[in-house]
């Protein structure tokens, strides 16, 4: 049987078996609507993050990026705009209003693919510093978010994931009660044991988290083993930015989604 092209998923990290082999943990684009990046600063989810996103973008995956850090040197838009930027279909946003902005967006271009049941091309939301987003946001913001996260089950039928990153979960995850049901899969940096408990089931790999070493992340695709997150190195960096620039002229975005015409508004 003849694959297709791309799958869309994601390696995650890997870990060593017994043969001292190293084994990837797979995230499959099939079976998942959204991932949590969970961990304190310094821990390594940008820079993971980072990785998974050029896997992504060596497969032609587009994108929307939420970075209120992007004019920071280590801001996950600065370690990825290399690759990124043929592939994204907004510019990266920095502030709450653009992100509220980006949010509607979101919902009306899932409203429209649903309603049309047409082929479309894959799409990621990249919602960084999303827990500080949520813990500091007002009556409208919150309405965002729950639309954002009503959103998730319904569109991963159309092609469209979502990929969430903060560091204060358990504060987030009492503030919006649905929060957790909306995410199938995560992956832990360092972390509190209080964070950790929220995603992973297991008491002892809770307790561990504080003690993780930065690249290494517990993820609930393996509950039993923690993995290491790679660092993208030049060359890994050159190679999905030349792919993205390709795929990005070979399939190009169709206009009509990015139009925020009166028949695209009344949509809502």
């Amino acid at each position: 049987m003849q694959l297709p092209p791309f799958t869309n998923n994601l390696i995650l990290g890997a870990y060593r078996n017994d043969e001292q082999r190293r084994v990837p943990v797979v995230w499959r684009w099939s079976e998942h609507n959204a991932l949590a990046v969970a961990g304190k600063g310094g821990s390594g989810k940008t820079t993971g993050t980072a990785f998974w996103l050029a896997q992504w973008a060596a497969q032609g995956v587009r994108f929307l990026l939420y970075d209120p850090h992007k004019s920071q040197k280590e801001s996950l838009h600065a370690q990825t705009t290399q690759f990124l930027a043929p592939l994204q279909i907004l510019p990266t946003a920095d502030t709450v209003d653009e992100a509220l902005e980006y949010i509607d967006f979101w919902w009306l271009l899932g409203l429209h693919r649903l309603r049309k049941q047409e082929s479309a091309f894959p799409i990621v939301f990249v919602f960084d510093e999303f827990t500080s987003f949520v813990l500091s946001g007002g009556e409208r913001t919150k309405r965002a978010i729950k639309r954002l996260l009503d959103s998730i089950n319904q569109y991963r039928k159309v092609q469209m994931r979502v990929v969430l990153i903060g560091q204060t979960w358990g504060q987030a995850l009492r503030a919006i009660t649905s929060l957790r049901d909306s995410i199938s899969s995560a992956v832990v940096f360092r972390s509190s044991y209080n964070d950790v408990r929220k995603f992973v089931p297991n008491d002892q790999l809770a307790k561990m988290s504080n003690q993780l070493a930065t690249g290494t992340a517990i993820t609930t695709i393996d509950y039993d083993r923690v993995i290491h997150v790679t660092r993208l190195n030049a060359t890994d960096q050159l190679i999905a930015a030349q792919r993205a620039s390709a795929l990005s002229a070979r399939y190009p975005v169709p206009l009509p989604f990015l139009r925020r015409n009166e028949q695209y508004v009344t949509l809502v």
